[in-house]
C-alpha cells in the first residue's frame, strides 16, 4: 500500500518538466480505479512503492509507456503483483504465435482483428520497453524480441487476410493444368531481416506471389 503522500514524493522526483504530465497521468489512472475499489480512495494506492517507483521512472523516460497506461490502465492491476507478472516475463517466435492465436480465435471480422493486433503489439511493446528502461534484459535480447513480435504479427495479419480474400474471392491459383493453390509471401527487409529492429523502427516488407 503506497499513500498520498508516498506518491506525490514520488511523482514530484520526476525531472521538473514532466511533473506535471506524470501528475496528470496519475489522477487519470487514479480517477478509473477509485469509483469501484475502496483501497484507492483518499489518494492512496494498493500497489507497492518499488512499483510505483519504477512506474514513475519509465514514464518519465517514455511517452509511449505513459500514455498507453493511461489509455488502458485496467493492465496494470494484473502487472503489479507479483514477480511472474506479465512484464517480468520473456517472449519467443513460438510465444507470440500461441498468444496471439489466442487472442484472434473468436474474432470474426477485420475491424475486431485489427483492434485485437493493435492492443496486442501496444501491451507487448510496453513490456518490452519496461524491461529496457530497467536493465533487466540485454541490447541484444531486446533487438530479438522486438524482431519476434514484428515477425509475428506480419505472419498472423497475412494468414487472416488469407482466409478473408479466400472466403471472398476463391483459393487464389497457379495457372495451366496443375492449379496449385498459392500463397503469398513477405520478405522482411532492413533491420527486420537481420532481426535488429529496435522499438523506434518500422519495417519495409516486400510482399511477392
Amino acid at each position: 500500500m503506497s499513500t498520498q503522500k508516498n506518491i506525490l514524493t514520488l511523482l514530484n522526483a520526476s525531472p521538473s518538466f514532466l511533473v506535471e504530465k506524470n501528475t496528470q497521468a496519475w489522477e487519470k489512472i487514479t480517477a478509473f480505479y477509485q469509483d469501484a475499489r475502496p483501497e484507492w480512495q483518499k489518494g492512496s494506492s494498493p500497489w507497492s512503492i518499488g512499483f510505483l517507483t519504477d512506474l514513475f521512472n519509465i514514464w518519465s523516460r517514455s511517452d509511449f509507456v505513459r500514455e498507453s497506461c493511461v489509455r488502458y490502465p485496467q493492465w496494470l492491476s494484473t502487472w503489479f503483483s507479483s514477480d511472474d507478472s506479465f512484464l517480468n516475463q520473456t517472449r519467443s517466435e513460438l510465444t507470440y504465435r500461441s498468444l496471439l492465436a489466442q487472442q484472434i480465435e473468436r474474432v470474426v471480422d477485420e475491424d475486431e482483428f485489427m483492434r485485437v493486433l493493435r492492443e496486442f503489439r501496444r501491451a507487448e511493446m510496453l513490456r518490452i520497453i519496461w524491461r529496457d528502461c530497467l536493465n533487466q534484459t540485454t541490447l541484444d535480447e531486446t533487438l530479438a524480441d522486438v524482431t519476434a513480435l514484428a515477425d509475428e504479427c506480419v505472419n498472423v495479419a497475412l494468414n487472416f487476410a488469407y482466409l478473408q480474400l479466400s472466403e471472398r474471392y476463391g483459393v487464389p491459383r497457379s495457372k495451366g493444368e496443375a492449379k496449385e493453390q498459392q500463397r503469398m509471401f513477405v520478405l522482411a527487409m532492413g533491420k527486420q531481416g537481420a532481426k535488429e529492429l529496435n522499438v523506434s523502427s518500422d519495417i519495409d516488407l516486400i510482399l511477392a506471389y
